[in-house]
């Protein structure tokens, strides 16, 4: 039974899979949709901004989340990054899920032919 916390793990971090892709142009229209997206934007001053559902406002990127509004102006970004997830996250999720169950299954089985 050792195995199966290991395979879990795996799974767990198997479905969390994605990586940030570059985008070549800020102002491109990929960015001026009206679906919120997690960036990462590297400024001129050097520093690195992670912003959370963000969309394009005018001139700037912006935070959709609750809390404080966050945002950078788009003529400010050096570099800026899209999180891009891959289609192994919702596999991990569903592949955890079924081992999960299998294994809940496995135990209970256990648990009532060993209790007769």
């Amino acid at each position: 039974m050792r195995i199966a916390p290991a395979l879990l793990a795996l799974l767990c971090l198997w479905g969390c899979a994605g990586h940030w892709m570059e985008v070549t142009e800020p102002g491109a229209n990929a960015i001026r949709d009206q679906y919120p997206r997690d960036f990462r934007v590297v400024l001129r001053n050097d520093s690195v901004v992670t912003l959370r559902d963000a969309i394009v406002r005018n001139d700037s990127l912006v935070e959709t989340g609750g809390g404080a509004p966050r945002g950078v102006a788009l003529a400010d970004v050096v570099r800026l990054e899209q999180w891009q997830s891959r289609g192994e996250r919702m596999t991990g999720w569903a592949a955890l899920a079924l081992v999960g169950s299998l294994i809940v299954s496995i135990l209970l089985i256990a648990r009532a032919v060993g209790g007769s």
